[in-house]
């Protein structure tokens, strides 16, 4: 945001300077053209970013992938746009600098509010967004403030070490994206697992019981074709085994 507050303010007479380096004094600057272009290269930078949401960007971390590509190319735009601003000859370098981080504010404003609607909770957005916005006007009043000591090549200097400082936040972002994913992803290993072992356990108990079944059937023996259980057999003997002792008291009387 304070690069955009930045762009805005000092890109005029940065053009200005620079055309006049490079074609005299007499020289006229043709700010609704230029303002033009702008306004078409912020028109493609969204249209490309249509594209690329339409074809899935927005899902898992592309778009954090992709918003941290973002900021690094608007980085690299405004540390050109800076160079050519303190060179005499560097009209074309600077425009074509100015065109591409014209092209990045096309998808910025889209990325941004698609992250914050992702992050911010709804009840606490307007809080958070309140809060983030101090430190924004505080940098942007101190630039303002030595604006005098810093000059266009200075302010262009300070918003590109504020965009390389959201490239490095975006970096982090994304580390905190995948160390919450491996976690998940560890997290539902180990509930995939207990589940396994729980089967396994079903799985043990039927086959325990099945064995005990069978052992129960292998009890049993064939007597005269017929299936006879040994507590049956066992009660047989016992009643053979009183007849004969009564045969032989009768036998002795």
């Amino acid at each position: 945001g304070g690069s955009l507050f930045f762009f805005k303010s000092r890109g005029p007479p940065a053009v200005s300077r620079a055309v006049v380096r490079k074609f005299g004094e007499n020289a006229h600057v043709p700010y609704g053209t230029v303002f033009s272009c702008f306004m078409a290269c912020c028109m493609l930078g969204s249209t490309i970013l249509g594209g690329l949401l339409s074809a899935g960007l927005h899902t898992d971390s592309r778009l954090e992938k992709r918003a941290t590509k973002m900021f690094a190319m608007s980085a690299l735009s405004i540390a050109c746009t800076t160079y050519a601003s303190a060179q005499d000859d560097g009209l074309y370098v600077l425009l074509l600098g100015m065109f591409a981080f014209e092209a990045c504010v096309g998808m910025y404003f889209p990325v941004i509010g698609t992250m914050r609607s992702r992050y911010l909770p709804t009840s606490h957005r307007s809080v958070i967004m309140s809060i983030y916005g101090v430190p924004l006007n505080v940098l942007v009043v101190s630039v303002f403030l030595y604006i005098g000591r810093l000059g266009v090549t200075g302010a262009f200097a300070v918003a590109t070490v504020a965009l390389v400082t959201a490239v490095l936040c975006m970096l982090a972002l994304q580390g905190i994206r995948a160390r919450e994913a491996r976690q998940h992803i560890k997290m539902v290993g180990g509930i995939v697992k207990a589940r396994m072992n729980m089967i396994n356990s079903l799985k043990e108990a039927a086959e325990a019981q099945r064995s005990q079944e069978n052992s129960d059937d292998a009890s049993s023996v064939q007597v005269d074709g017929k299936s006879v259980d040994e507590d049956d057999i066992w009660l047989d003997h016992a009643r053979h085994s009183r007849h004969n002792r009564g045969s032989l008291s009768q036998f002795q009387l």
